[in-house]
């Protein structure tokens, strides 16, 4: 692509998907495209950056890392269809996810073994994360999508800007999997020993410790609603 080919579609006039995001006089922000039959997403930025080796570089630089570091571990994520960048100014194209977020999966109510089976694969996909160090680190529920008619892999995550490598993987999954509990109440106490089995496995105080950070931040969450009051 050309620096004049880039420059359109930064400077296109697009309905963006949620909120611009602005800093430092800089933005980024999220766009549905569709071509032909093909629905894809588009990540644009301007000086919208942070310093790597000294230099300026583009936020969604480090999405796109985690891109090729997640598919060398065969975790699935939306096909990458494009990236590129010139100085502070980036652009990335994903292929639209197929399936619905796991809340939305969730609440359509599929069957008991359906739901368990999805589980598991979703537990064994976090759990091959943690282990090679690496965190989501935004695992909301809209960030886990469930697709029904994918029997192989149902399970894929999305929005990858915010993934890091840990050094302390047992201190990362738990981090992840509180967030992932306490935003997405349709996970039941049952759906909550799938996901976690394997971790429970390799660390068997695992669910002690996750659910000590969960009331630990509750707590935190209480007290800063009381402060602001």
């Amino acid at each position: 692509m050309t620096k004049l080919e880039l420059a359109g579609l930064i400077n296109a006039d697009l309905t963006p998907v949620e909120l611009i995001n602005e800093r430092r006089g800089g933005w980024s922000g999220v766009y549905k495209l569709t071509s032909a039959s093909t629905s894809m997403f588009l990540k644009r930025q301007c000086n919208h950056y942070y310093r790597r080796f000294c230099f300026k570089t583009p936020t969604l630089y480090r999405e796109y890392r985690n891109y090729l570091a997640f598919a060398k571990l065969n975790i699935p994520t939306p096909e990458m269809l494009l990236y590129v960048q010139s100085g502070t100014t980036a652009i990335m194209i994903t292929r639209l996810q197929p399936g619905l977020p796991i809340r939305e999966w969730l609440n359509e109510s599929p069957s008991i073994d359906q739901r368990e089976q999805v589980l598991a694969k979703l537990g064994e996909l976090l759990f091959r994360l943690h282990s090679h160090h690496r965190t989501h680190g935004c695992l909301y529920g809209k960030h886990i999508f469930i697709d029904s008619n994918n029997s192989t892999m149902p399970v894929s995550l999305i929005d990858l800007e915010k993934a890091r490598f840990c050094l302390r993987n047992k201190h990362g999954a738990i981090k992840d999997l509180s967030r992932l509990f306490r935003y997405t109440p349709e996970l039941g106490h049952k759906d909550r020993i799938i996901l976690t089995r394997l971790y429970c496995e390799r660390w068997p105080d695992f669910n002690e410790q996750l659910s000590q950070r969960i009331n630990s931040d509750a707590v935190t969450r209480a007290q800063s609603r009381t402060n602001s009051h």
